[in-house]
């Protein structure tokens, strides 16, 4: 299985390829950056996470991705800043394997 976050141009693709994908690889960085923020344990909600992260705008587009790979489930429900049940999630044991091999022991507990 192709890791999800793998550069989404390859080497033998044109030019164009490569400028689309250098302007989508936020999507492999905000991602890595909320699993970092899960991996610190706890149930977050996507907006929590997200303001944790330091992302504003489509954060949420990001935790959706981290559910599809597996990377955190559901764990409950919560109450949103507009007061509104939202779920909460926390982050897979398959989740905390990516943080460890992407990232290393010293990036779990933090974000650049």
């Amino acid at each position: 299985m192709n890791d999800p976050l793998d550069p989404l141009a390859r080497n033998t693709d044109p030019d164009t390829s490569h400028t689309a994908a250098d302007a989508l690889t936020t999507r492999a960085d905000h991602c890595r950056r909320l699993l970092a923020i899960y991996a610190r344990g706890g149930e977050w909600t996507d907006e929590n996470a997200c303001a944790a992260a330091g992302l504003v705008d489509g954060g949420w587009k990001r935790c959706s991705d981290l559910r599809r790979f597996g990377w955190i489930a559901r764990t409950g429900t919560a109450i949103s800043s507009a007061n509104r049940p939202v779920m909460t999630c926390a982050i897979t044991t398959t989740g905390f394997a990516e943080a460890w091999r992407k990232d290393g022991p010293g990036h779990l507990g933090g974000v650049a």
